[in-house]
């Protein structure tokens, strides 16, 4: 009996951790950390930064605060750009 009582007090102490730790990172619209991006986003921006302009560039130590969420760009869709293939640039 009293190990139940053990587990579901952790279990409720998981719980409010968890409701404490969401309410502090999800802020609204004029939170400053509307704009940040979380730990998982950030670890594959700086690994796809780091593979794509290594040796010039290491972005390893950048922090969420440096980037920011754009509104996205989305295609032109009139026709008016074209796909270039290697055989059209030689």
């Amino acid at each position: 009996m009293e190990r139940r009582n053990e587990v579901k007090q952790r279990n409720r102490l998981r719980e409010n951790k968890s409701k404490s730790m969401s309410s502090q990172s999800s802020g609204g619209e004029d939170s400053p950390l509307a704009d940040k991006i979380n730990r998982k986003t950030l670890f594959y921006l700086i690994s796809t930064l780091n593979a794509a302009f290594y040796p010039d560039y290491d972005f390893s130590n950048a922090s969420s605060q440096e980037f920011s969420r754009e509104p996205s760009v989305e295609a032109r869709g009139d026709g008016s750009w074209k796909l270039l293939y290697a055989d059209d640039l030689v």
